[in-house]
């Protein structure tokens, strides 16, 4: 039972919670509240991982774990909050896309954090997959799958360059129709907390929340060596697109293995000046 209800136990919690902060606080201090609550929900996964790990081999830190906390705990929500700032620009922030902000508003909230966060996660499927396809994408992305083990921290394992354009992407349909504040929080919400939930390190089974969410069951597939393994699964916090474009894995029957860069794609270094620098130095490589 247990194994059943700790995912969404997790994310409506965190989700609830939000929603409560918002409506006894200032709206200048809304977007601070999915961080904030970020940090009991990074040390109850902490616990998790060492009482009940997927693979108990993941805990063993191979001296990447320096530069996993740096970049989820400070360089992510920095190259976040620029890509928002990013996605508003390029969207002229308050247009709202011929009126139809005006609609949307008339919407339960609920409705409206459904349908920006499918519009979003469509725009996100298609960023990511193409970082699978172009070379000089990838060169960016790989830092992020040169990973040799999931848990929690590597949510935020990415180039900063990588990121940046991604969440641009994601961000800019919600800055196109404009949606409102509520929804933009809530949306952060859900990212923070399906996205360390996406990496945990934790054994569960999210069940029929796998046809829905881009779970960890689903994720750890997205991470393997194994090429045709590695190229699904590509949702941020649904996996709908996944399902409708025929790129939705979960292998019930087969045991994941190791995880990481495909054969012939070398290492990514574990500290933060070489993953930077990582994806300059193979392009450099493939011009000469």
């Amino acid at each position: 039972m247990f194994d059943r209800l700790l995912y969404p136990a997790l994310v409506f919690t965190f989700l609830g919670t939000t929603y409560f902060l918002m409506g006894r606080t200032s709206p200048e201090l809304w977007d601070l509240i999915p961080g904030l609550l970020s940090f009991p929900t990074m040390a109850l996964m902490e616990y998790l991982e060492r009482r009940r790990p997927e693979r108990p081999e993941w805990r063993e830190n191979a001296g990447e774990a320096v530069s996993d906390w740096i970049h989820t705990l400070i360089l992510f929500p920095v190259v976040l909050k620029v890509s928002q700032l990013t996605a508003a620009l390029l969207a002229g922030h308050g247009f709202g896309f011929g009126g139809f902000h005006l609609v949307i508003n008339e919407w339960p909230l609920l409705a409206q954090f459904a349908v920006g966060l499918v519009m979003a996660e469509f725009c996100f499927y298609w960023i990511h997959r193409s970082a699978h396809t172009f070379g000089s994408l990838w060169a960016f992305h790989r830092v992020h799958h040169g990973a040799l083990r999931v848990y929690y921290t590597n949510a935020g394992r990415f180039h900063p360059i990588d990121l940046w354009l991604t969440m641009t992407v994601y961000f800019f349909p919600l800055y196109l129709i404009a949606f409102p504040k509520e929804v933009m929080v809530l949306f952060l919400a859900a990212n923070v907390v399906t996205g360390l939930l996406e990496h945990a390190n934790i054994r569960f089974n999210a069940g029929p929340f796998n046809y829905f969410f881009n779970t960890a069951q689903l994720h750890r597939w997205h991470h393997s060596e194994i090429l045709v393994e590695a190229n699904q699964n590509f949702g941020k916090v649904l996996c709908v697109w996944d399902l409708a474009f025929g790129t939705w894995c979960a292998e019930p029957n087969h045991k994941l293995g190791r995880v990481g860069l495909v054969e012939g794609e070398g290492v990514v270094p574990p500290t933060i000046r070489q993953q930077w620098g990582e994806p300059f130095r193979t392009l450099r490589e493939r011009t000469q």
